[in-house]
């Protein structure tokens, strides 16, 4: 049977007396599966409840440097790796983002990141299964950081020079990124 908000009633399928053991086979969406309870028909008919309380699931997700510092400004999603569906998105702020009851324990998701900050390379989307037991699921995507070493060197050979001011700038809308260094030659 399945369950409602109501609850089920279950008339002459039971024995007074007896002893028996109500088992959640699946549970619903967003949480996870309740432990068995025991409950025994009174032997004199009197009306019995049994409640079965499901825990809601949890995954925690965190988005930092390969520091373990926290990273701001990443567009998020997190998918179901079957369908696709969209579960959850968005930006991170610095702190973990917790999905409560939203995302189905035993099943697999995907963490994507859509659109990384200014910096970082776009990282690797993430597959994890969120926990059927009473443990949270954490889920963490490391960005590495944009590392470059400019090195001048003089023409046809491989001298490297000092001296000299440059910038950066952004080919895209020319924005300067880096406003002015100068190289040390190494």
């Amino acid at each position: 049977f399945t369950s409602t908000k109501e609850g089920v009633n279950i008339t002459k399928q039971l024995n007074a007396d007896e002893t028996y053991i109500l088992r959640e086979l699946t549970p619903p969406a967003g949480h996870k599966k309740a432990e068995d309870v025991k409950f025994t028909v009174s032997h004199d008919g009197s009306l019995i409840r049994v409640n079965m309380y499901d825990p809601q699931t949890v995954v925690k997700i965190l988005k930092t440097d390969e520091a373990g510092n926290a990273v701001i400004g990443a567009d998020l999603e997190v998918r179901d790796a079957v369908n696709g569906d969209l579960m959850a998105e968005w930006t991170t702020d610095g702190t973990p983002k917790v999905l409560t009851g939203i995302l189905d324990a035993g099943k697999t998701y995907q963490l994507i990141e859509v659109n990384q900050p200014d910096g970082y390379y776009k990282a690797d989307p993430v597959t994890f299964t969120v926990s059927e037991t009473d443990e949270v699921t954490e889920v963490t995507m490391v960005d590495e950081p944009v590392e470059i070493k400019l090195v001048k060197v003089k023409m046809n050979t491989e001298e490297r020079l000092s001296g000299g001011k440059f910038s950066v700038i952004r080919k895209s809308d020319n924005e300067t990124i880096i406003p002015e260094f100068v190289l040390d030659g190494e």
